[in-house]
């Protein structure tokens, strides 16, 4: 599963590096600013759904992945993989 801030890249694009990065359950991105997002996906092309969140809701679900799980990839706004792994299991 992806966790990604709203950004500068459209979300087409977004969700398709998390895709390519190794998403396979879900792609969520969440909003950069409080309130709602609506997202254009009409050049997503992976399987996993891709769904927006809000602000607060996108940050606490990043921090339980960032607790739990063994292996992170973020996704920079520019759509680049800036890194690989959980800080907290090196």
């Amino acid at each position: 599963m992806a966790v990604c801030a709203r950004g500068t890249i459209n979300f087409s694009e977004k969700a398709n590096k998390s895709g390519e990065a190794g998403a396979r359950v879900a792609v969520l991105i969440y909003n950069n600013v409080p309130g709602a997002l609506s997202m254009d996906l009409s050049e997503y092309w992976y399987e996993p759904p891709c769904v927006s969140l809000t602000q607060s809701d996108g940050q606490w679900m990043r921090d339980q992945g960032r607790r739990s799980t063994p292996e992170t990839i973020e996704v920079d706004n520019w759509g680049e993989i800036v890194t690989r792994g959980n800080p907290l299991h090196r």
